[in-house]
């Protein structure tokens, strides 16, 4: 994977800026570019289409933080009563636009935030996400929409070790292809990840290099 060193400092930059504003659309819950896991562990892409696994490009990722007063209804879907955003998960802390914050600094010392809360087990009742912002890898990568993906709390330990073992290798995470899958072994539908190269982004990346932010 040492393609990715050769790189111009300024497509990485230029890389950046765009994936900073594509990142502004992964506040949402749900939407036309989401990706859903359905109950039957599979991934359901944008345009209905069910599939095991994909490859696509991670351009950014948040990590985000839901609270909600109810049990999750697919049939009633309602905004979180109190959710975080962030770059990193050590700086989540409730935002500012919550309904019903649930405390008034850092998300680590919220009651909320503990195992042993959730009313229905010894998780937590707030659930913890890892939410990815993806170009799917096709002959369209050069103007492709992104594509939403929020994990579940099992697959954040996973990703952390997968975008880890990435940047020891001196290689942004979004030039590296990866393969998204579930886990055959989890009983829950737990995403997981495996890089595949780097190929295939270069053209998106002079795109991107042309676009002001």
């Amino acid at each position: 994977m040492n393609l990715a060193n050769s790189l111009p400092a300024d497509l990485i930059e230029q890389l950046q800026q765009q994936a900073a504003q594509d990142i502004a659309r992964l506040g949402a819950t749900g939407g036309k570019d989401t990706i859903r896991v359905t109950q039957d562990k599979r991934f359901e892409l944008p345009n209905g289409t069910q599939v095991d696994e994909f490859e696509a490009h991670i351009v950014e990722f948040v990590y985000r933080n839901e609270y909600y007063l109810s049990n999750f209804n697919r049939k009633a879907l309602t905004p979180p009563a109190c959710f975080a955003i962030a770059e990193s998960s050590s700086g989540l802390e409730p935002s500012d636009n919550s309904p019903m914050k649930q405390n008034k600094t850092d998300c680590g010392s919220c009651q909320q935030n503990q195992f042993g809360s959730s009313p229905t087990g010894d998780g937590k009742a707030c659930k913890n996400t890892v939410m990815l912002a993806l170009l799917p890898v096709d002959d369209s990568v050069a103007t492709h929409d992104i594509w939403v993906l929020k994990t579940s709390p099992t697959a954040i330990r996973p990703f952390n070790s997968y975008a880890a073992k990435i940047s020891q290798m001196n290689i942004p995470l979004s030039v590296v292809k990866t393969r998204i899958f579930l886990d055959p072994d989890s009983t829950y539908a737990s995403v997981r990840f495996e890089a595949k190269g780097v190929e295939g982004i270069t053209c998106w990346l002079l795109t991107s290099a042309r676009k002001k932010p």
